[in-house]
């Protein structure tokens, strides 16, 4: 499945977290251009207020993504994204995804990571990614689903101790060396807390 427009309400997102299915189809792209058929398709992804795009593994390829100054979120344990006529600012990836190779320099950490938090969990155990201004707030994803389980909210810490509190924490302030470049990423990991149905 591509998908090639959007809603109303759609066009005025900021955000746009691209899900891993509609209707029971995965979702594979973004954007649509097939040079193979007798018609030659090609539908741009126009979105003018949007700044950050949110895709998971499930999408294989954005193509004549038409908006100016976006940062891809790339929620997944791999990075085989295609990217056809589809020029970003930065692309940010999970930490251990990030160290496992050696990528251009549009191609970033992510400083916010969302935990499955049980073992033998999908993606690598990330259920959501994001990068935030340091001091800012994060912004609270879909609730994961997990079967025979409640979903209760996301921690601080894996012992789920600490709840997180969307509305007042903030992500920690930088440290800046005398040139005034960051000296230490800080990831921020939260971690789902699950409570077993009865």
């Amino acid at each position: 499945m591509a998908i090639v427009g959007l809603t109303e309400e759609g066009l005025k997102q900021e955000n746009l977290v691209i899900p891993r299915k509609i209707d029971g189809h995965i979702v594979e792209y973004i954007g649509f251009d097939d040079h193979n058929s007798l018609y030659d398709y090609s539908y741009d992804f126009y979105a003018e207020n949007l700044k950050k795009l949110y895709i998971y593994e499930n999408v294989k390829e954005i193509v004549n993504l038409d908006c100016d100054g976006v940062d891809l979120v790339v929620c997944a344990d791999t990075y085989d994204v295609i990217r056809t006529f589809s020029p970003v600012d930065n692309i940010y990836l999970n930490r251990e995804l990030y160290n496992s190779s050696t990528y251009p320099e549009e191609i970033k950490p992510a400083n916010v990571s969302f935990m499955y938090n049980y073992d033998d969990s999908e993606n690598g155990g990330y259920y959501f990614l994001d990068n935030v201004e340091v001091g800012g707030k994060i912004f609270e994803p879909i609730e994961p689903k997990r079967e025979g389980y409640e979903f209760t909210g996301w921690y601080k810490d894996a012992e789920c101790s600490m709840k997180w509190n969307f509305e007042t924490d903030k992500l920690p302030e930088a440290t800046y060396d005398e040139d005034g470049y960051v000296t230490d990423f800080v990831e921020t990991k939260l971690y789902a807390k699950w409570i077993k149905n009865s």
